[in-house]
């Protein structure tokens, strides 16, 4: 695809892509891969979000027409001979989104992936789009803290609390129990069972400060077992 219309951005975007598919992928360490495969991860996200705002900007203002087509989908499936069902996933995201500057701008910065956001619209519904309107910074906290598939439970269980056609969330938690035993020596022991949602979140988070502390002990040579850890995780 070639175009005579001058668009410094994105000629630069091209400029620093050609540079990066000249990089020697071999010559790097496997520390400088690790970095590289995240940072250009990130870059993707941001990439994604800017698509999907981009094109919902180009449908409202009617940019397919000038290819006598109706859609974004339609007019940039006929030029460059992309799939047309990506786009119009990209243009209903961006449609979306528009209505949540706080996603909206974690989309832009790359904090949060199409594909979470795109949840959250498959989510949404007249009777809870107030809430998610007001828990938007609860959402991309849970991008950060949580893995994809306990992010996808979290959502699904926050429809539940705030879905009231939905179940009541009391019956998703009603076999969840937890015992606090205080022993003889004066030590305690815990026992608990949680629901797949509640139990999901609290081994993810219990999985971030387990990692950041044996990175800890590392750096200060202190030796503590795994179960040790994970009981200090629990306790911070």
């Amino acid at each position: 695809m070639t175009s005579a219309l001058a668009l410094p951005k994105v000629d630069a975007l091209d400029a620093a892509l050609d540079d990066l598919a000249d990089e020697f992928l071999p010559g790097l360490t496997r520390e400088e891969l690790a970095e590289r495969s995240l940072r250009m991860q990130q870059a993707r996200q941001r990439f994604e979000g800017l698509m999907a705002v981009g094109l919902a900007e180009a449908e409202r203002a009617g940019v397919a027409l000038l290819g006598k087509q109706r859609t974004m989908a339609q007019y940039l499936a006929s030029r460059s001979h992309c799939a047309p069902e990506v786009v119009r996933a990209d243009v209903r995201v961006g449609l979306w989104v528009s209505q949540f500057n706080i996603l909206e701008e974690a989309m832009l910065a790359g904090d949060i992936s199409r594909q979470h956001v795109d949840l959250l619209r498959r989510t949404d519904n007249i009777r809870v789009f107030a809430a998610m309107q007001r828990d938007q910074a609860l959402f991309t906290e849970w991008v950060e803290t949580l893995e994809w598939k306990a992010y996808k439970d979290a959502v699904k269980y926050w429809l539940m609390v705030n879905d009231q056609d939905g179940p009541e969330p009391e019956d998703h938690e009603a076999k969840n129990t937890c015992t606090v035993t205080h022993q003889s020596d004066g030590s305690y022991k815990f026992s608990a069972h949680l629901d797949p949602v509640s139990g999901a979140i609290l081994k993810q988070h219990l999985e971030i400060e387990t990692n950041r502390l044996f990175d800890e002990d590392n750096e200060e040579g202190r030796v503590r077992t795994a179960t040790q850890r994970r009981a200090k995780a629990l306790g911070n």
